[in-house]
């Protein structure tokens, strides 16, 4: 221990991280205050990293990596299970615990999706604590789901509601949209992107190569994940009637006709990418007004994807969610 010009004395010591030998300082205006960090130090990491650190840390590495969509879903159960576990040593941390967090959750009404997504974010941050060297294992490998959780089962339209849509086409802000979903089976994300130019009229299809999602309510376009994602839907003679006389001049050499082509179908504010709130809370008052389904949009191409099955058309001309409507 030495004592420095400015009159604090210090103590170095070396440790490991992550493999790697370096020097951690200590000061303080005593040997005693020194002795007391440096034994305060220690019993730290004895203990290990608390549940908190760690999940900050795997939070800053993976989330440059995953979707928008992911995020929105994990925000949550990180809040959560930073609550529930806090400044608790990851090593002190065993399955029964995690456990207990799901059987909590369990008991104040969550349904079972809840809980498997909170398990997941768990299971991520104890294996990223297990790649740092911070545990030995992952307790939350032998954990499982509690049994007997809701379900949130996503049910088709009723005829009634069908022909609701069908009848607001014109006379309903979200008329429109609900009408494109039932006719094509696409997602919600993957409709609010849809511009002029993917829409054929001569060949009768509309071309899907991008989706919406939105960061701090702003619109953002990104390519499909995979190449299944880019695919040509079926404009059905209805919906053909619907879109042709909104499509705009389609005179190729005129300026305002190429402004036309490029802007979005479901566009506001000068051709711009419809907000999801704002989508979401006009969906919300003609529910209210016209007894319009409250179903999420996935529901609304249900219809689609089971005449399409039942007439044997391939998958990969509609919507993703296919295997959805195969099991309903």
């Amino acid at each position: 221990m030495i004592k420095r010009k400015d009159g604090l004395w210090q103590q170095a010591v070396t440790v490991t991280v992550r493999g790697r030998k370096t020097r951690k300082y200590f000061y303080g205006h005593t040997k005693a205050e020194v002795n007391r960090k440096i034994a305060a130090w220690k019993e730290e990491q004895e203990r290990g990293r608390a549940f908190d650190v760690v999940c900050a840390e795997w939070q800053k590495e993976h989330f440059p990596h995953i979707a928008e969509g992911t995020k929105v879903c994990y925000r949550p159960a990180i809040e959560r299970a930073v609550s529930f576990f806090g400044a608790q040593p990851v090593r002190e941390i065993v399955p029964l615990d995690i456990q207990r967090a799901l059987g909590l959750m369990a008991r104040q009404g969550y349904a079972h999706q809840s809980v498997k997504i909170y398990l997941s974010v768990i299971n991520q941050v104890l294996n990223y604590a297990v790649l740092m060297g911070d545990i030995d294992a992952n307790p939350a490998a032998v954990v499982q789901v509690p049994k007997g959780l809701e379900r949130n089962r996503r049910d088709a339209p009723t005829e009634e509601e069908l022909e609701t849509i069908r009848n607001s086409l014109h006379t309903a802000r979200f008329g429109l949209f609900a009408y494109l979903l039932l006719n094509t089976g696409l997602r919600r994300g993957e409709a609010l992107a849809l511009q002029w130019r993917d829409v054929d009229f001569k060949a009768c299809i509309i071309r899907v190569q991008k989706s919406v999602y939105y960061t701090d309510n702003q619109p953002h376009i990104k390519e499909p994940k995979t190449s299944s994602g880019i695919r040509s839907v079926i404009l059905t003679d209805s919906l053909y009637t619907a879109l042709y006389p909104l499509r705009g001049p389609q005179d190729d050499i005129c300026l305002a006709a190429r402004s036309r082509c490029h802007s979005a179908v479901f566009g506001r504010c000068g051709g711009n990418t419809a907000r999801t709130p704002g989508c979401t809370s006009m969906q919300s008052r003609t529910a209210r007004q016209r007894k319009f389904p409250r179903s999420r949009p996935t529901s609304c191409a249900m219809p689609m994807q089971r005449c399409c099955l039942r007439r044997g058309s391939p998958s990969r001309m509609h919507s993703p969610c296919w295997a959805t409507a195969k099991r309903r």
